[in-house]
């Protein structure tokens, strides 16, 4: 980190600020409450940032999943699309690659996920997932 020591002229008005100049561990908290931290940016020339960061708790999962990888259907379309056909190449090979590092992705939930969350640009291909079989 870029800090070393407050400015002389400022260190009175920072009475209640921690500025965390090393890694440390978070504090204990009760069960149900986040992690959260505020980060502050005061920029050269005026320009001043906040935001207010918190750690997302994943659901527990369920005990055994049942619901198949593959769909049930005959036919789950994957909808990629953007904003040309360049685009779409490499938002492709991104998901190509994501796939194959992550080989239990549920196929159900991509496939919805990419047809819910999706602009409509001009370039976009419907495709049919397929799962290679392990030999």
């Amino acid at each position: 980190m870029l800090f070393n020591k407050l400015h002389a002229d400022i260190e009175p008005f920072y009475t209640n600020l921690e500025i965390a100049a090393a890694p440390k561990p978070w504090p204990k908290l009760a069960d149900g409450v986040p992690r959260r931290a505020s980060v502050s940016s005061f920029g050269f020339g005026g320009t001043n940032s906040h935001v207010i960061v918190e750690n997302f708790v994943p659901p527990t999962p369920p005990m055994q999943d049942t619901e198949p990888l593959l769909p049930s259907r005959p036919f789950t379309p994957f909808n990629f699309s953007a904003a040309s056909a360049g685009a779409l190449r490499g938002v492709l090979s991104d998901y190509a690659e994501y796939l194959r590092s992550h080989p239990d992705t549920n196929l159900n939930d991509l496939a919805y996920t990419l047809y819910a969350r999706r602009s409509h640009p001009p370039s976009g291909p419907a495709s049919r997932p397929r799962r290679q079989q392990s030999s």
